[in-house]
C-alpha cells in the first residue's frame, strides 16, 4: 500500500493554484492518516506530513487542516511520543504563519 500512495504523491500538481492541489493535499492527508491508523507507524506518520509541509507552495495558498491541525493533532494523540510543550511550541510557529481565526474554528483534543 505505501509503494501505491509513494507513486500517486510523486505527481505534483502542475500549477500552484488551489484547485489543482486541493485532491493532491487530501491524498497526502489519507496517506499519513494510513501511517498513523493501519501501519501504526507514528515517525512515518510525521515524515509524511513534513514532506507535504515542505512541498506545499505556501505563498501562494494555504490548507490549514494539512499546515496546522493534523500536525498538532498527531503529537497530541500519541501523548506517549511528545511532551505537550513540543506540541504547543508547535502550534505558536504555526500561529504566525497562517490566518489564526482558521485555526481558532477547531477544537484541539487534550
Amino acid at each position: 500500500m505505501r509503494e501505491v500512495y509513494e507513486r500517486a504523491i510523486a505527481n505534483v500538481p502542475p500549477a500552484a493554484e488551489k484547485r489543482y492541489w486541493q485532491r493532491y493535499i487530501y491524498l497526502w492527508i489519507n496517506y499519513a492518516l494510513w501511517e498513523e491508523l493501519e501501519a501504526e507507524d507514528p515517525a512515518r506518520t510525521r515524515e509524511v506530513y513534513k514532506a507535504c509541509l515542505d512541498l506545499m507552495p505556501h505563498k501562494a495558498f494555504t490548507f490549514a487542516k494539512v499546515r496546522h491541525l493534523l500536525l498538532i493533532a498527531v503529537p497530541i494523540s500519541q501523548a506517549s511520543m511528545l511532551p505537550v510543550q513540543h506540541s504547543a511550541c508547535i502550534l505558536r510557529v504555526r500561529l504566525a504563519l497562517i490566518r489564526p481565526k482558521k485555526l481558532f474554528e477547531h477544537k484541539f483534543p487534550l
